[in-house]
């Protein structure tokens, strides 16, 4: 990606206040008249969403002449703008027939105070920390070289500094004894700032977040549930944008995204507390630019064990191989006489896999007369009373990543 720039001449600098208008130096005209300046791009605001992306909490407004002197430079609340067609509007007295280059920036959250065309065209913005949009989703928007309209406008079209990713997860081709629950979401290589008026890129480590925006285990439920079959609920990050060239595969300066997943199969799991990890980056089309105002929707496809790098990198150094197995004691047939006490019970491995006695089974039999029961202490087995003549069913069960069942049939005599 090439990165554009703007070749300006000299510019002769000129003070001005932040609410006072200047009188312009063009001298084909000295007629002025209000313009409406069109903000356009920002719908109402939903406030449904966290951020809420159509916010405007503040505007910096710079508006140059033709000779590229500083006319406006103006810092207004949102009380201070009004509505008009579903954009945001400001007034202004411009002369007739001038040319002017337009810059406003939205939700910097404090008066900014550039006094040259340089200066703006420099301008960074600088996060506090990576979901910091307190005050908006930061946006800015210019126009250059443009003369008022007859109707008296000038219309700015704004673009959100951030780009959004849309996040789902494809388990349809996982393997059947292997399940994945997302347990974080994080952004790698988060930019701290991005240029305002020109494209930008993170150039050093310095210049990321050391742990990029983050959703943790509540924020990433929706990635454990299917919103249709196989596919999940959509999850949303945010950074600010990050162009890297397409060399940039000799650096670690490219934005990714890292999930962070517990993981059972009958080969393999994570203990409690540890995770495997996912990795890949972001960009369009196979590059490394992550561009502002861009929603990239991203879906993640498991697919057999779910280990293998895919186009991503797979860090599964926290996983330990289990060695699963189940058996159910004494055997699924047991014989008896009424009177008798029978015992069933079971051993597996891991020792950390869900394990139930079928209650319902339990207590269907013992409504029926045949036995009455007790759960042994350690909750693996069964003690049987039987008490009159029949046969009995019950049922073992051992969940991930054992995933085995026992039925047992208990016939007894007189």
């Amino acid at each position: 990606m090439k990165i554009q720039a703007y070749i300006v001449p000299a510019l002769v600098l000129l003070a001005c206040s932040c609410s006072q208008d200047l009188t312009s130096l063009a001298e084909e005209s000295t007629e002025t008249r209000v313009t409406r300046l069109v903000f356009s791009g920002i719908p109402p605001s939903t406030k449904a969403s966290k951020p809420d992306e159509n916010a405007l909490t503040d505007l910096n407004l710079f508006v140059f002449n033709e000779h590229g002197i500083l006319e406006e430079r103006l810092y207004l609340p949102a009380s201070k703008l009004y509505r008009h067609e579903g954009d945001w509007c400001r007034d202004l007295k411009m002369h007739a027939g001038g040319k002017y280059s337009v810059y406003a920036m939205a939700n910097a959250g404090y008066p900014l105070s550039p006094s040259s065309l340089e200066e703006v065209k420099g301008l960074r913005y600088h996060l506090a920390w990576a979901d910091d949009y307190s005050t908006g989703i930061p946006m800015s928007g210019q126009v250059l070289d443009v003369t008022p309209s007859p109707e008296g406008e000038i219309r700015v079209p704004m673009e959100r500094m951030m780009a959004k990713l849309t996040l789902r997860v494809d388990r349809g081709g996982l393997d059947e004894d292997v399940n994945i629950d997302v347990s974080s979401v994080k952004v790698g290589v988060c930019p701290r700032s991005a240029l305002v008026f020109a494209d930008s890129r993170v150039e050093s480590p310095d210049q990321m977040f050391s742990n990029g925006f983050t959703l943790g285990a509540l924020e990433t439920d929706p990635l454990n549930f299917d919103q249709q079959t196989g596919i999940s609920y959509p999850v949303e990050l945010y950074l600010l944008e990050n162009l890297q060239p397409e060399e940039a595969d000799s650096h670690d300066l490219c934005s990714y995204i890292e999930i962070s997943a517990s993981y059972n199969s009958k080969k393999q799991y994570t203990p409690a507390g540890r995770h495997v990890r996912y990795r890949f980056r972001i960009g369009d089309g196979g590059s490394h630019e992550v561009r502002r105002n861009r929603n990239y929707k991203v879906t993640v496809v498991f697919d057999g064990e779910g280990l293998g790098e895919g186009g991503w990198r797979v860090d599964s150094e926290e996983l330990v191989t289990a060695d699963t197995w189940f058996k159910a004691y004494p055997s699924s047939y047991v014989s008896c006489h009424v009177g008798d006490t029978v015992h069933l019970w079971a051993e597996f491995a891991p020792a950390s896999a869900p394990f139930s006695i079928g209650m319902e089974e339990l207590e269907e039999e013992k409504g029926k007369g045949l036995c009455d029961y007790e759960i042994d202490g350690d909750g693996l087995g069964v003690r049987l009373f039987a008490r009159k003549t029949g046969t009995a069913l019950y049922y073992f069960e051992v969940g991930e990543p054992v995933n085995d069942a026992a039925m047992f049939f208990v016939v007894i005599d007189p």
